[in-house]
């Protein structure tokens, strides 16, 4: 992923702000890791060239970029939120909770979903990346019973369930009582 600092200082510069250090650096170190870049990894990715930058700047900064929409916050699988370039069109993602991939999205998916909002509720949603979790297809598949399995299982929990009913009654069934139809608990004569 790369970017355009010229672009992006003058975006900052005519909304009033300055292109400090700190700023530059977290942008850059965003763009160097990738997509969903976590607070933590810019961290990490500054501890050798700029030891002084501490977390609270990291979020800091974080914030105020995506807040300008240079950056956008996405959830990830685990609850944490990552961070990733803002591009010229929107998109969403699909993040499978099970084994935390995610599918990029494009907005023409979601388009019609913010024009109705709009016309029902004659709200504007002015959120241009937004997560939904759920799971899938592998690990759907993998969450599915064998239905060979089951089978056996069931056919296991049968026998213990007979095991149970004799262990219950002694362990011995009474012979009389089976010949003569009588439950294997009565008494004989």
């Amino acid at each position: 992923m790369s970017h355009d600092m010229a672009v992006i200082s003058q975006q900052l510069r005519q909304a009033g702000y300055r292109v400090t250090p700190q700023r530059r650096f977290i942008l850059d170190a965003v763009c160097a890791l990738g997509e969903h870049v976590t607070p933590e990894a810019v961290r990490e990715y500054a501890r050798n060239s700029v030891p002084s930058l501490n977390r609270a700047t990291v979020y800091r900064t974080l914030h105020f970029l995506t807040e300008r929409r240079i950056l956008r916050a996405a959830q990830l699988a685990d609850g944490r939120l990552g961070y990733e370039l803002a591009g010229p069109e929107p998109h969403h993602h699909l993040v499978c909770r099970t084994c935390a991939r995610s599918f990029e999205l494009s907005h023409a998916a979601l388009h019609a979903f913010y024009k109705a909002m709009e016309a029902q509720y004659d709200f504007v949603i002015d959120m241009d990346h937004v997560s939904f979790f759920g799971q899938c297809t592998e690990c759907r598949v993998r969450a599915e019973p064998d239905p060979t399995r089951q089978r056996e299982g069931r056919a296991r929990n049968e026998t213990q369930g007979r095991k149970g009913a004799k262990m219950q009654s002694g362990g011995v069934e009474n012979e009389d009582a089976k010949t003569q139809g009588g439950s294997p608990n009565a008494a004989t004569a």
